[in-house]
């Protein structure tokens, strides 16, 4: 399936967390906390304000970071991805 995010959405697939710690403990899915970072795989054409249309602050293939909770998780193609407002991106990740 392919998505095409609307107006000023984003379409990110969440980082996964590593399932074991430094130590070397083995971490089951339940005990592992939701990352709050990943990859733009699709961004809407913007909203318009005040007669301006304003872009999403990401592109596609951007690493960014966004709000704990924000978004709506999604099933595509087996894959679980994220549908966030532009406005839960707080940070573009410039380099890693």
């Amino acid at each position: 399936m392919r998505l095409r995010p609307t107006f000023d959405n984003v379409l990110v697939e969440r980082d996964i967390e590593a399932g074991k710690t430094k130590g070397g403990i083995l971490l089951p899915d339940t005990a592992r906390t939701k990352m709050s970072r990943g990859e733009v795989l699709a961004v809407g054409p913007g909203r318009m304000y005040e007669g301006k249309l304003n872009k999403p602050p990401a592109e596609k293939g951007d690493r960014v970071i966004f709000l704990a909770f924000a978004g709506t998780e999604i099933e595509v193609d087996e894959r679980t991805l994220l549908l966030l407002a532009a406005k839960d991106i707080i940070a573009v990740v410039e380099d890693e």
